[in-house]
């Protein structure tokens, strides 16, 4: 018995590290774009999904120089997305950390390769050929789609350039170099191909709001069309895809540098503005973010103290140690107690590896996600039921005098320290069941 209990601990804790490792080890994937070049229409669209919800929009004028352009960003103004007044769009999506080979030995560019290729490239080809000059360490973790108003498009990977072998070209967080073609293990990158496959013809900016709004994720935080033959776009904030702001570049470089924060120039968006600032979370509140950490060492103790419960039995008054008459109550309740001890730490530190979660909740659905990403989502609310569950055997356990009150208000202080998390889940949105 005692080397079957020995057994059970260990798998437990092999499990709380490895799915520790795991949290640790996963990033939230972001952004999805697309170009669609056909008959006399090039058509960019892009969601730029990250948590920040900072987002700008800028200008830079045309000079002797520089051409002009339009930049998308966050509040360090580093540009991730843009166009510039010749119809040469870029943009950026995040992946995994590569190592960048091929290019080793050439020069190191000096200040932002980005903005200098928008400010004097006006084609794909001579985008290339000046990425062709220098180390592309900036490519290490993640991807390029550079788009010009020929319709020519390419997806630089560091060491392996993607060339547009459609009508279309699509560009998410994976990279296809690691995949065989047409089979990509992105639901987003799946779904823009059916729409944009699917569709006759007469593409424009209403087709391209269809296919980023198909597409969106709950941390898309601006949605960008351009239109490289007129050098036109359009701009939604934060999934509203009703309601565009439409500029034309050519007349915007005209004013000059211009600098704006994205969601002044919107209506009120109540999504974005109850998703932002309409809930006490911790990254506000630095009694949350305390009452959290307290919560977590008192949940470790926990796990420390339900083994060493585990391993030495039930103990009676005079100190020897006997089997108890109600094992199969007793077993059940330690079993319970571990349990909610380990989904509660786990999930804190789930928590902790991604804050942003508090400002925009639960994603919408679960397609694209690990299997154990899957089952962290669902901890709250397999808390819930053992919470329950627990609550009915700590009444059998006082009530028929099993264990001693140290055992019993232990148990009692893990269910009140688990209910207290389920409030807190609850108030976020955080408990609820995927189908």
């Amino acid at each position: 018995m005692a080397q079957f209990k020995r057994y059970v601990v260990g798998r437990i804790l092999t499990l709380l590290i490895f799915i520790s490792f795991i949290i640790f080890q996963q990033k939230t994937s972001a952004c999805s774009g697309f170009i669609i070049a056909k008959d006399s229409s090039v058509f960019v669209g892009k969601n730029n999904d990250f948590f920040n919800p900072n987002t700008k929009m800028w200008f830079v004028p045309q000079s002797d120089s520089r051409f002009g352009c339009v930049y998308f960003g966050k509040d360090d103004l580093y540009p991730i997305s843009g166009m510039n007044e010749k119809g040469l769009v870029m943009e950026h999506f995040a992946g995994h950390e590569q190592a960048i080979k091929k290019s080793i030995g050439k020069r190191i560019f000096k200040g932002n390769i980005f903005d200098s290729i928008m400010a004097t490239c006006s084609t794909v080809d001579q985008v290339l050929d000046s990425l062709d000059q220098f180390y592309l360490g900036v490519f290490y973790n993640g991807m390029v789609m550079f788009c010009d108003q020929t319709g020519n498009s390419v997806i630089v990977e560091g060491d392996t350039i993607i060339e547009r072998k459609s009508f279309y070209q699509i560009c998410t967080n994976i990279y296809q170099s690691e995949y065989e073609e047409n089979n990509y293990p992105c639901w987003r990158y799946n779904t823009a191909e059916h729409f944009i496959k699917n569709h006759p013809d007469n593409f424009s900016f209403e087709f391209s709001r269809d296919v980023l709004n198909a597409i969106h994720q709950d941390i898309t935080q601006i949605s960008v069309i351009y239109d490289l033959i007129n050098k036109k776009l359009e701009i939604y904030h934060f999934q509203e895809f009703s309601n565009p702001l439409s500029l034309d570049l050519k007349h915007e470089i005209q004013k000059g540098v211009q600098y704006y924060d994205l969601p002044e120039l919107f209506p009120v968006n109540k999504k974005f503005q109850r998703t932002n600032y309409g809930k006490i979370i911790p990254q506000k509140n630095a009694g949350i973010v305390s009452s959290l950490v307290v919560t977590g060492l008192a949940l470790l103790i926990s796990i420390i103290v339900s083994i060493v419960q585990y391993f030495i039995g039930d103990r009676i008054k005079k100190g020897s140690l006997k089997k108890s008459k109600n094992g199969p109550v007793s077993a059940t309740a330690r079993i319970i107690a571990l349990s909610l001890a380990i989904l509660g730490l786990v999930y804190l530190i789930t928590l902790s590896q991604y804050p942003q979660i508090f400002l925009i909740g639960l994603p919408d659905t679960l397609r694209d996600r690990m299997l154990i990403e899957k089952i962290l989502i669902h901890i709250p609310a397999l808390k819930a039921v053992l919470v329950f569950i627990a609550s009915i055997v700590a009444v059998i356990i006082w009530k028929n005098g099993i264990w001693n009150n140290f055992q019993r208000w232990h148990y009692l202080s893990l269910i009140f320290l688990s209910s207290f998390l389920l409030f807190l889940y609850n108030y976020w949105g955080f408990i609820r069941i995927y189908w």
